[in-house]
C-alpha cells in the first residue's frame, strides 16, 4: 500500500493512517465499544418503547443474556449502563 500513488485525497489518508488497535486489546471491548452499546441500548429503547421501557428494566422483565466470553460480558454490561442512564436507574 505505501507505494500507491496517485492524487486522491484519500490515499494520503489510507496511507498515513495508525492503527489504533494493539494485539493487547486482542478480546477486549475498547471504550469505543462500550459507546457504541450504550447508545444503541438508548436508541432501541426510543425505537421499542413497549418492550424496552423503563418499567421492564424496574421490574426486571429484560433479560439479557451472555456468553462467557469477557468482551461478550462487556458489551451486555455497557447496554445496562445505557439504559440505567436514560432513565436514572441505579
Amino acid at each position: 500500500m505505501s507505494n500507491a500513488s496517485g492524487s486522491a485525497s484519500w490515499l494520503n489518508d489510507i496511507k498515513t493512517w495508525k492503527m489504533w488497535y494493539t494485539e493487547d486489546m486482542d478480546g477486549k471491548l475498547v471504550e469505543k465499544g462500550r459507546d457504541d452499546h450504550r447508545h444503541l441500548a438508548m436508541r432501541l429503547a426510543q425505537s421499542f418503547p413497549t418492550l424496552i421501557s423503563e418499567d421492564h428494566l424496574r421490574a426486571n422483565r429484560i433479560e439479557f443474556i451472555t456468553s462467557s466470553k469477557h468482551r461478550c460480558v462487556d458489551s451486555v454490561k455497557a447496554f445496562q449502563e445505557g439504559l440505567h442512564r436514560l432513565w436514572n436507574v441505579q
